[in-house]
């Protein structure tokens, strides 16, 4: 029984850093259904929180605004400024780079810590517009695997000598009463 317990929470260890990778085309929703023009369009970045030197993936969906179908030849442009309004790139979103050929996507070098603003520009057949919206990039956090996986090991090491020590029987010395000592004659 515990074993099996033991092998599923290893398990559960081991595929919880896969999450972020799993995630492609998805990430932090920023923007969901905006109209722009005859469009819905949705804004996402990863990965998820956007970390110092990171690069900035950008996922875009389109969908006509009448039945929500997906929209695949559209134009879209996607600009991050930093907070002073400076440019620092501009890059297309093509559904040529997306995994997903439902979504346009683009890459962004990584950046330092700080608040940026994302400019999404779509156009087409049915109109154009603009949606914007402001990200913050974090410090990233070191993550030491191998010091986190012995520490995982040591606490299951330990909870398992715990229970094998709490089930052990008495030392059979320490509950017999203490021998008397006889008087030594003088």
């Amino acid at each position: 029984m515990w074993m099996r317990n033991l092998f599923l929470l290893l398990l559960a260890l081991l595929l919880l850093p896969l999450s972020p990778v799993l995630a492609h085309g998805g990430g932090q929703l920023y923007v969901i259904n905006a109209p722009v023009g005859g469009y819905l369009v949705s804004v996402s970045t990863a990965p998820v929180p956007l970390q110092i030197d990171a690069p900035i993936h950008v996922t875009v969906s389109i969908a006509a605004a009448s039945d929500q179908t997906p929209v695949l030849d559209g134009v879209v442009e996607v600009t991050l400024a930093d907070e002073d309004g400076r440019v620092l790139a501009i890059a297309p979103a093509t559904t040529e780079q997306a995994v997903n050929k439902l979504f346009y996507e683009t890459d962004f070098p990584g950046v330092s810590a700080g608040d940026y603003h994302i400019m999404v520009a779509v156009s087409g057949d049915q109109g154009e517009g603009t949606v914007e919206f402001w990200v913050t990039i974090e410090p990233a956090f070191p993550v030491n695997w191998v010091l986190g996986g012995l520490v995982a090991l040591l606490l299951v090491a330990g909870f398992f000598w715990f229970r094998t020590w709490q089930r052990r029987p008495q030392n059979r010395r320490l509950s017999r009463p203490p021998r008397r000592r006889r008087p030594v004659p003088h």
